[in-house]
């Protein structure tokens, strides 16, 4: 006979960041992920091993999404500098 071990999961977390790239701007569409973490992880006497039962472990959804308006991504500053001979 197989043991089951049953794990209850959190609610899922609100959807993160839109996000490529791991960058949220420069772009148009991206994806988002949510989460849902065991609340009580099974006791040592009743799991086997170092690894979590297969069903207790943390589970994640990922959608795609849009960006409303593209955010240009902002980086370090750049110079122009002008030169003008000396005569």
């Amino acid at each position: 006979m197989e043991c089951v071990v049953q794990c209850d999961l959190s609610e899922w977390s609100p959807w993160g960041p839109c996000m490529k790239k791991n960058k949220t701007c420069g772009f148009k569409k991206g994806n988002q992920t949510r989460t849902r973490e065991p609340l009580q992880l099974p006791s040592p006497a009743t799991s086997t091993g170092a690894a979590p039962p297969s069903g207790c472990v943390p589970e994640t959804q990922t959608q795609r999404c849009t960006v409303q308006k593209k955010i240009p991504c902002k980086g370090p500053p750049i110079y122009i500098f002008q030169t003008r001979d000396l005569l």
